[in-house]
């Protein structure tokens, strides 16, 4: 599962969020996903986990909030 924190670490070493990707589901065997953007990953997860009953929205937007201030804080430390 990507979490916003490497969502972004891949969108700033790709240079880019447009990919064409697979990910392989870990409930149906042999079940593929494709994707052309990795923000797309990230999108259908926090969706899925609202759908699943696992989280509130205020959850997902609060944690994706929070993955971004992480990733930033991160980066400018390291950069």
């Amino acid at each position: 599962m990507l979490y916003a924190p490497c969502t972004q670490t891949i969108v700033y070493a790709l240079g880019t969020s447009k990919a064409n990707f697979s990910v392989a589901s870990e409930s149906i065997p042999g079940q593929l996903r494709n994707f052309t953007d990795v923000r797309d990953v990230l999108q259908e997860t926090t969706i899925s986990r609202i759908y699943g009953g696992i989280h509130f929205r205020r959850d997902n937007t609060d944690g994706l909030a929070l993955g971004q201030d992480a990733f930033d804080f991160v980066l400018k430390k390291f950069r």
